[in-house]
Order: structure tokens, then sequence, then C-alpha cells
């Protein structure tokens, strides 16, 4: 399938996303939860060479990083959310939510990584919502897009949280776990000029208003534009990989991050690690981005790599 195409559909699937959430407002979807949570899957398209070494080097990544011991060139575990993106909206579509999707934040993100698929390598995929939970007037939604094998080995599992916040304002307190701690150790800096929305939405398909219309994003109650969940994730995990994995992504097996506030677009960040922690014959480092040491973190989670 040609990129243009599969980003095409991402956009359509979005659009039906939201207009679901509009109709939900008007009152004409049932307010009843049907418990539908029906499993999407297919097969994952194709991508050539020149898309993956693109996405990699627009992230922030070298394609070094990227290749198997054979020259193959390995797809990151963060590209899914090129293409995949859209079949999960399609079983939120499917599982007929009676909720308002239009004021839908992205809170999470994970994927554990079983071995990273190479480019030209069949796969196929399956996706769903695995939970909805309520409390009160809230509701975090998570949802699974698993990749394997046409045998059916898995290749990688994405966790995807979504949050419908309740509408009321209120001050955030400052935990101590979303303030960068001062003996954590500088990996990388992130750096994302004032056009990074519309550069990672024509990269990836992701075309939502509030990542580069400044007027849209500030209707919506934002300051200006804010960059892509995703586009950090990226970032965050070529970092890992460069710094933590010796530069052999093929050690990775895990990535968790949380998105704690906005990134205003542009924005110069910073990326902190504390120490390792051994966890049978894989290690786990905790992860900061920020402004700098003892700032508020923007991001927070953890990699695993094999040590």
């Amino acid at each position: 399938m040609h990129p243009r195409i599969r980003k095409l559909r991402t956009i359509a699937t979005f659009g039906q996303v939201w207009a679901s959430g509009f109709t939900m407002r008007l009152g004409l979807r049932a307010k009843r939860d049907r418990m539908l949570r029906p499993r999407i899957s297919g097969v994952v398209p194709a991508f050539s060479e020149a898309e993956i070494e693109r996405y990699i080097l627009s992230t922030g990544g070298a394609l070094d990083e990227y290749r198997d011991s054979d020259g193959s060139l390995l797809i990151p575990p963060t590209y899914f959310a090129t293409w995949g993106l859209a079949e999960l909206g399609k079983a939120l579509l499917a599982s007929c939510l009676p909720l308002n999707f239009s004021r839908v934040v992205h809170a999470s993100s994970r994927v554990r990584v079983h071995r990273l698929q190479k480019v030209n390598e069949p796969a196929r995929f399956s996706a769903t919502v695995e939970t909805v939970v309520r409390t009160g007037k809230k509701v975090r939604i998570e949802q699974q897009l698993t990749t394997m094998t046409p045998e059916a080995q898995p290749l990688a599992e994405h966790t995807v949280a979504l949050v419908i916040p309740d509408g009321r304002s209120k001050r955030r307190t400052e935990q101590s776990a979303d303030i960068v701690p001062v003996d954590s150790t500088l990996l990388s800096a992130i750096r994302l000029p004032p056009h990074e929305g519309w550069r990672y939405a024509r990269l990836s398909g992701d075309f939502n208003p509030i990542h580069w219309a400044s007027p849209i994003a500030k209707l919506l109650g934002w300051r200006g534009p804010i960059a892509h969940g995703f586009d950090l994730m990226a970032r965050t995990c070529h970092a890992s990989v460069r710094h933590l994995a010796q530069g052999d992504a093929r050690k990775l097996r895990k990535l968790d991050v949380t998105f704690r506030r906005p990134v205003h677009l542009p924005a110069e960040l910073h990326l902190f690690a504390g120490q390792a922690t051994a966890m049978g014959q894989t290690k786990r480092v905790l992860l900061w981005v920020g402004a700098e040491q003892e700032a508020p973190a923007k991001i927070t989670g953890h990699v695993e790599v094999d040590g």
C-alpha cells in the first residue's frame, strides 16, 4: 500500500472517531455500553526501506542502530504509530463505546518487543479495546495492538492509553515522581522546532490540528501547538537504543512512557536516565524528559534492554 493511501486511511478513521464523539454529544447514539470488544485483525502493510530510513532519520535515530546481523534494516517499534493508529481507531469504533472522543488525550504508550520486524518481512496484526475504566466522569481506555509473523510468532505488543478528562479545572499537585531527579544522568537533548507538529504529521499521517494549527490549538485551550506523543516516544526510543543498548536496537525489550504534561512547540528538552536495575537477563532504567534536573518532567517512563 502506498504511504499516501495509508495516511489518508488514518485521517479518515480519525475523522470517524471524532464524528462519533459529536454524535454522542448530540444524543444521536445510545449511552449504554454494550460491552462489545471485537478484535480487528489483518496484514501489516509492506514498508519500503526508504520509508523506514526517512522515519528513523526524521525522529533523531541512526540507521546503523537498526541493522540486523545480515545487514537488513529493522523497523523501529514506534513505527507502528504511522499505520496502527488507524487500526486502533477501527477497534474503538467497533466497540461502540458511548463516549465523546472529541476531547480524548493520549496518556501513555508501551511497547514490549519480542523481535524487531525486518523491512519486507511479512507480518500480521490484531487490535482491540482491552479495558475501559471510569472514575467519576473521567474515562481511561487501554487498547492493544499486537504484531506477529504469519506463523503467529510474536513480534511486538503495543499498548496505548487514552483518557477522556472529566472537564473540571484542577490545579495539578507536583508529585515527586513528576520531577526530574537531581542525581539522574543526561542522555541526550531533544530539540523540536516550531514546525515540528506539521513535519511529523506529514511523516505519520496524524494530522490532528492541535499539533500544527495554532488558532485551533488555542481554541481548544492550549497555548499553541503541542508535540505529538509518538514523536517524543520515537526520539526517546532512539536515544535509549544509542545510550543504553550500545547502539543495537535488537537489545530493546520494552519502552513505557507516560505523558505528564503537554510539550508546546518549539521546545528544547533533555532525556535523563536513572541507575540501571538488573532484572534477570535484562536491565531496567527509569527515564525522564524535561527541561533540566529538578524541573517538572514532561514524560516519565522506563526502558528495558538486554543486559
